[in-house]
């Protein structure tokens, strides 16, 4: 509203628990939308300040997110594989 942030709609995943989850992805977020994270931060914070462990908790969310991409990535290319190989197998049977 007259150039300020008056709003944030999340469609993300509704989760509840640690705030710290929503800032997993704050690099990404920062290049979208420079200058973002300050704003963002300072609003979380106006209602329920970070907690002493907060950057911490960002650091072992982030790792989980990168073990569950390189997860999904692995499972991607080795379902690649498989569906030629079961296609093959129906064929023999």
């Amino acid at each position: 509203m007259n150039g300020q942030l008056s709003g944030i709609l999340d469609f993300e995943w509704a989760l509840a628990g640690d705030l710290s989850y929503d800032f997993m992805i704050a690099d990404i977020r920062e290049r979208m939308v420079p200058k973002s994270e300050p704003i963002l931060g300072t609003g979380y914070q106006s209602l329920r300040p970070f907690s002493p462990e907060h950057e911490r908790r960002v650091i072992w969310y982030r790792l989980f997110l990168q073990l569950e991409e390189t997860g999904m990535s692995v499972w991607a290319k080795v379902s690649a594989l498989w569906i030629p190989y079961n296609t093959y197998a129906n064929l023999l049977c």
